[in-house]
């Protein structure tokens, strides 16, 4: 009711995706990968056993888009979900022959046994061998050898302490728990620690002046800035971590009321009449999360502004730090 989430107007450009012809936000872009020279070599060598330039921003942003393409259709293509509904009408209709026939199977002979369960089983077979191909061609996908560079390249990069803005959940194959390929662990001793001592002995984040990630800026005398998060945008991080659980809230209150006061009518119990109140309460409750939605679609604006401006600085050769959840959900939007 209150629309904790805003239309989906202006989603492209949140990431410049499909607002103007810059490149998108990259996980980490090229500038910030030549800065330290430790790092631009190991991504050089990446690059040259897997014949790509991960320095150039534009080539890495249509390749994953590309393979995005790609891993979506190999995993939720139409062909997939045709598989997923042969494995459930083969389970069903074994489920189905199994119980209305569990009286009597004991008193058939098995090819009349075979007969009932055979197709059954068989169209469940079909779904199983289905569901195995469709999860091996989606596997298959994301081991192609560009992605298996641009994650090396990442999982590279993170270990210099260069600040990743996001990993992509399609790259790695993430369901939210677990990451079917996710960033290799990367050790040497070519790799630094992730955090270098600063003049006063505390550790200088990644990708601030002075790190390691900004060292070819510092001998060019220019060190892009990050633009700074305005007070809007950390509101509406704040407002969308807080979820939008006012309608449920609401309409459990509201049914608590009527189930109450039903009860004072029919049972004659004048303490039931008490639900009114939380009638009352549910409508406060809806009215707070309205309020609520509106403000955040308010400060949605300005967080995908800033989104945009964090693209821009990365294009400039800025370190952008990770993404919060709620940014985070605008890019993958976009």
């Amino acid at each position: 009711m209150h629309g904790q989430r805003g239309p989906a107007a202006g989603r492209r450009n949140a990431t410049g995706a499909g607002g103007d012809d810059g490149t998108p936000l990259l996980p980490v872009s090229g500038a910030v990968l030549r800065g330290d020279p430790r790092l631009a070599e190991s991504v050089r060598r990446i690059g040259a056993a897997h014949g790509v330039d991960y320095f150039d921003d534009a080539a890495v942003a249509r390749m994953l888009e590309k393979h995005r393409r790609t891993v979506g259709k190999a995993q939720e293509g139409p062909v997939v979900w045709l598989g997923a509904l042969v494995l459930a009408v083969g389970l069903v209709w074994l489920l189905w022959v199994g119980l209305g026939g569990a009286g009597r199977t004991a008193f058939e002979d098995p090819g009349a046994v075979a007969a009932r369960f055979g197709p059954p089983t068989g169209v469940l077979l079909l779904g199983v061998a289905g569901t195995v191909v469709f999860h091996r061609r989606g596997m298959r996908a994301l081991r192609h050898p560009v992605l298996v560079g641009y994650r090396q390249v990442l999982a590279t990069a993170k270990a210099h302490g260069v600040p990743l803005v996001y990993v992509p959940g399609w790259l790695t194959g993430s369901t939210g728990t677990r990451s079917a390929v996710p960033l290799p662990d990367v050790s040497g001793p070519d790799v630094p620690a992730p955090d270098v001592p600063g003049p006063d002995g505390t550790p200088l984040p990644a990708g601030a002046p002075g790190h390691a990630g900004h060292a070819g800026h510092a001998r060019s005398g220019v060190v892009p800035a990050v633009p700074p998060k305005p007070a809007e945008v950390a509101e509406y991080e704040r407002l969308a971590s807080g979820g939008g659980w006012h309608d449920e809230a609401g309409w459990v209150l509201l049914a608590a009321g009527a189930v109450a006061v039903g009860w004072a009518v029919l049972e004659r119990e004048p303490v039931g009449y008490a639900g009114v109140l939380l009638g009352v309460l549910g409508v406060w409750v809806w009215l707070a999360g309205a309020a609520r939605g509106r403000r955040e679609r308010r400060l949605r604006e300005h967080a995908v502004a800033y989104v945009r401006r964090l693209r821009e600085a990365q294009r400039a050769g800025a370190a952008v730090p990770e993404l919060s959840a709620p940014l985070l959900e605008l890019l993958r939007e976009g």
